[in-house]
């Protein structure tokens, strides 16, 4: 739970405003739906990868029934794939803004999981060792 809050709120809220207020790209016309703000990168591009990768990870640490693992899995890809997909679609992002959003948030994932997964195993570790 730590790390899906950490990786939806902290990670893509503070990342994506700060990089689009230092970059302030305009985002591109005519729009399907229309957005306000800057456009590089994608929030919604990084946030599907930090929540849905999120999600993954842990379904695939943690669940053990396969048939239905292997389902989740596949949906919460096909989620990773398609909403970055949309937002070109939808021509609220330029290419560019997609790829950006979802290297930051496969960054993103890959440090916060490397170090908020392990963060629980060394704590017990270490006191199991203070025991003894």
């Amino acid at each position: 739970m730590v790390l899906l809050l950490v990786n939806t709120i902290i990670f893509s809220g503070l990342v994506t405003i700060v990089v689009k207020q230092i970059i302030m790209r305009a985002r591109p016309t005519p729009q399907l739906i229309l957005e306000h703000g800057f456009s590089f990168p994608s929030g919604h591009a990084m946030v599907s990868i930090l929540f849905y990768g999120t999600l993954f990870l842990i379904i695939y640490r943690e669940y053990r029934v396969l048939l239905i693992k292997r389902f989740l899995l596949t949906l919460l890809a096909m989620l990773m794939l398609i909403i970055p997909i949309s937002r070109v679609y939808i021509n609220v992002h330029y290419p560019s803004d997609i790829l950006a959003g979802i290297s930051l948030g496969f960054i993103l994932l890959y440090i916060s999981s490397h170090y908020l997964f392990k963060l629980p195993r060394k704590l017990l570790e270490d006191n199991n060792h203070a025991t003894i």
